[in-house]
């Protein structure tokens, strides 16, 4: 059986899940995985269409000829048991997984690259081997205790392959007893998680509306303009008013959905980013006893892949995309104030067309 704590960092675009993942990953006992949305979970309805749908004759005759890379699967306790080869686990996890093509970069450059906002970057060596990954994926999954695995058991084989399979965790391997990854932000997987798997752990992050309208403002100015064209405050100050009704819109439905789990479950933490800079070590040292690991003051600075990132701008006092570097307290003021007008002038229209 493979012990991995699962822990799944959660918010919707712009929340700061990657700056928040690269301080997990300074401590000994984690492992984090740089991508977006990796494994079975983010992708369960998918797979579960995968497995369960009628094969063609041909299909069926060719993957189930050989048992030596057959495993057995269910779905829940109740469920039939379905045969499955590891190839065709494979095949799904590349076909299905959005990150598996970063992965397979990854392998080619050794390399990994992550974001302070959107115009800074750094990379670092990344020295994963995507060959020793499918060796070890499918070693961990025949050779399991577990003589029928469910959705977290496939999971757990399916993460600890990378961490066996990455140079820079595999040297303390045997110390890594968390895995980390981001969440596919739906309220759908929280569920499915808090339904079907016992082993792990949800971080939400949430942003305050202003600095996060603003992060999502200058991207999209990016799309229109170069990086070098001065910002324009009254097209800037549109695009944050638009983007608040978005994020409200949908962000008041997860954050529903949270608080109904943390009545019930232990698996469940809501976080401010904003605490991350106003006291990082308080904050960090309630999400290690969360987590269940020893609190160490590596997890105050951001990593990458088990290396420290020494870049200024991954250091900062404040976030990046600080809306203060435009406007000023009483233009900002103002911005939030149009935030709730137009988000209950939308919410009105939308109850009239609905004839609510």
């Amino acid at each position: 059986m493979i012990n991995l704590k699962k822990v799944y960092i959660m918010g919707i675009n712009m929340s700061g899940k990657g700056f928040f993942s690269q301080l997990l990953d300074g401590h000994k006992n984690t492992a984090v995985f740089p991508y977006h949305k990796f494994g079975i979970s983010c992708v369960y309805k998918d797979f579960e269409y995968f497995v369960t749908q009628k094969k063609h004759f041909f299909d069926k005759l060719y993957f189930e000829e050989d048992n030596n890379i057959q495993f057995k699967l269910k779905f829940n306790e109740n469920d039939e048991i379905y045969k499955l080869c590891t190839s065709q686990l494979l095949y799904f996890l590349i076909k299905f997984n959005a990150s598996f093509s970063h992965l397979i970069h990854s392998n080619e450059t050794k390399k990994v690259i992550a974001f302070a906002g959107d115009k800074h970057f750094v990379k670092h060596n990344f020295n994963f081997d995507l060959l020793v990954f499918i060796k070890h994926l499918k070693n961990l999954i025949l050779k399991n205790d577990i003589k029928i695995l469910n959705c977290e058991s496939l999971d757990n084989c399916i993460f600890k392959a990378f961490i066996l399979s990455t140079k820079e965790y595999n040297i303390d391997s045997n110390k890594i007893s968390h895995y980390i990854q981001w969440s596919s932000q739906l309220i759908e997987e929280i569920d499915y998680l808090h339904k079907y798997y016992k082993d792990f752990r949800c971080i939400y992050i949430k942003r305050d509306l202003l600095s996060a309208a603003y992060s999502i403002a200058l991207r999209n100015h990016l799309k229109k303009y170069d990086e070098n064209t001065p910002l324009n405050k009254t097209k800037i100050k549109r695009l944050m008013i638009i983007a608040s009704y978005k994020r409200l819109s949908k962000e008041n439905l997860i954050i529903q959905k949270l608080k109904k789990y943390l009545n019930i479950s232990e698996n469940f933490l809501i976080i401010e980013f904003n605490n991350l800079f106003i006291d990082r070590k308080l904050t960090m040292k309630k999400v290690s006893n969360f987590l269940g690991l020893d609190y160490d003051d590596s997890l105050l600075a951001p990593h990458l892949i088990n290396s420290p990132i020494n870049e200024p701008f991954f250091n900062k006092d404040n976030m990046n995309d600080d809306p203060s570097e435009l406007f000023t307290k009483n233009e900002l003021k103002n911005i939030s104030k149009h935030f709730n007008s137009y988000y209950k002038f939308k919410l009105n229209t939308l109850l009239l067309k609905l004839n609510i």
